[in-house]
């Protein structure tokens, strides 16, 4: 899920950059997380944000 929403988000940048600001957070919403997601998310520089 984490590798699909920045594989958008860089289409986002790529096809509509004026859309979009100079600083930008990548923001996924869980109910729950499991522990790989958060290690993949902090690699990946994505606030997890859970319930």
């Amino acid at each position: 899920m984490l590798y699909s929403v920045d594989n958008d988000i860089a289409m986002l940048c790529k096809r509509h950059p004026e859309y979009l600001k100079e600083k930008m957070v990548k923001v996924v919403y869980a109910m729950q997380a499991m522990p790989d997601a958060v290690e993949e998310a902090k690699r990946r520089d994505i606030w997890l944000v859970t319930a």
